[in-house]
């Protein structure tokens, strides 16, 4: 009896112990469970036990060529746009055309004079100009006169030097082609001689220039004139070579010496016929 008394008071202790485990376990919150974690304990910044792991030798080129493999995704950045004030400006080609002459325009020239003529050309823009054309047409100065010799041509440079060029002269046409650097000028000169007219003419010069803009298009310069009117003389009041007879008048016909001569045989002829008839008389 006894021992089963002992054995019942050793079940009742532990039910008592269960029972007080599940109430203290009912009692106590989640929160205070998690409170219970132990956190991670900080080190000092010295603490070797801090510092990473060192990268062995053969980390760093795998380190290396995986970085070189891999392109960068940065976009490269463009060049900042220069300022519009410092950008230049295209070079602007431009041509200038003078026709002179020894007499000024409009002055009366003779028979036999000699009249010359100078084209000048000069490149007045920023820019050399590769081909340059002068044509001068003679059409109204050869029909009443004659060049003299060959034309002569002549570049000046910036620096006041001169180089020889060429113009040939074809038919009534004078033409001139070449090059002109910056400030260049070129120069073609002439002469002519007057002939003889019977009528009123004028020997008019008329000279143009092209030349080649930036963009490639052709230009064409104002016209350069020369005007000069040809005195009219009739052929025999030129007979002392002078040229410079009469304006404008015939040539003597010996009209009226031959109507002198008769006059004077007539009154010749009636003095012999009044000596006659005196005679008679006596």
């Amino acid at each position: 009896m006894a021992a089963i008394c002992r054995v019942l008071s050793s079940l009742c202790r532990g039910f008592i112990v269960v029972l007080l485990a599940c109430l203290v376990g009912l009692a106590v919150p989640a929160s205070a469970v998690a409170e219970t974690t132990p956190a991670p304990t900080p080190t000092a910044a010295g603490d070797p036990a801090s510092a990473p792991p060192l990268a062995q030798p053969g980390d760093q080129a795998t380190s290396a060529e995986s970085s070189a493999a891999e392109p960068s995704s940065a976009a490269p950045s463009s060049p900042a746009p220069a300022a519009t004030a410092d950008a230049p400006e295209d070079p602007v080609p431009a041509f200038t055309l003078a026709l002179t002459s020894d007499q000024p325009r409009g002055a009366l020239v003779w028979a036999d004079d000699e009249l010359g003529y100078e084209l000048t050309g000069t490149n007045t823009g920023d820019s050399g100009i590769d081909v340059v054309t002068i044509r001068d047409d003679l059409t109204g100065v050869l029909q009443a006169a004659t060049v003299d010799a060959d034309p002569a041509a002549t570049i000046t440079h910036r620096d006041g030097s001169a180089e020889p060029t060429t113009a040939a002269l074809s038919r009534t046409t004078l033409t001139w082609t070449g090059h002109l650097d910056v400030g260049e000028t070129v120069r073609i000169s002439y002469a002519v001689t007057v002939g003889l007219v019977a009528k009123a003419t004028t020997l008019h010069n008329v000279a143009r220039a092209t030349w080649t803009a930036a963009d490639g298009s052709t230009q064409v310069s104002a016209t350069a004139e020369a005007s000069n009117p040809v005195n009219p003389v009739a052929i025999d009041d030129s007979r002392d070579g002078s040229g410079r007879g009469s304006t404008g008048t015939l040539a003597n016909t010996g009209v009226e010496d031959a109507a002198s001569l008769l006059a004077f045989a007539g009154l010749l002829l009636l003095f012999g016929i009044s000596l006659v008839a005196i005679r008679r008389r006596q």
